[in-house]
């Protein structure tokens, strides 16, 4: 079990117990702390995904679902800081194009998951993607009316209706 090649446990480089080296605090990857981040729900504390993502990583995604911190930030709802994270994300090259292993966009998620701050936030600056279609053919529009998150269709149909006036 594992590849440590010493047979001595008690020198302080064991990774099982947490708190036993004091400050030897074994770091979670990435796609751990996007999937914790995401099961604690409206609990999430996001300052930990947001401390550990980078412009290198920011796009990074989640091996088995394809999930990016957008995607999971936009899904987040109810968590205070959302809104800034999402911006914060963004400009560090986040790309709300990106679609997980359903064919959703961080937008699909926030209409999935009736997040209105988070598809405020994203409405503002991802217009182009409200007509992004899944893999059943769903933009982020008729995903929210779908489950009932009509504030959420309603946003986006305001940005859209917004966007086309600029034109």
């Amino acid at each position: 079990s594992g590849s440590a090649n010493n047979n001595n446990n008690n020198n302080g480089t064991s990774t099982t117990g947490d708190d036993e080296g004091g400050e030897e605090k074994k770091t979670k990857s990435l796609e751990d702390i996007l999937l914790d981040t995401w099961d604690a729900g409206t609990k999430a504390d996001i300052g930990e995904l947001m401390s550990a993502l980078t412009k290198k990583n920011c796009n990074y995604q989640t091996v088995d679902d394809k999930w990016t911190a957008l995607m999971i930030l936009a899904g987040l709802q109810g968590v205070p800081g959302v809104p800034s994270a999402i911006r914060q994300v963004q400009s560090l090259g986040g790309n709300a194009a990106i679609v997980d292993r359903d064919g959703w966009t961080a937008l699909h998620w926030a209409a999935f998951h009736g997040s209105a701050d988070a598809a405020k936030e994203l409405a503002k600056t991802q217009v182009k993607l409200l007509t992004v279609t899944d893999n059943e053919g769903m933009t982020p529009i008729e995903l929210a009316k779908k489950e009932k998150n009509d504030t959420i269709a309603a946003i986006y149909e305001e940005a859209l209706g917004e966007s086309k006036k600029d034109k």
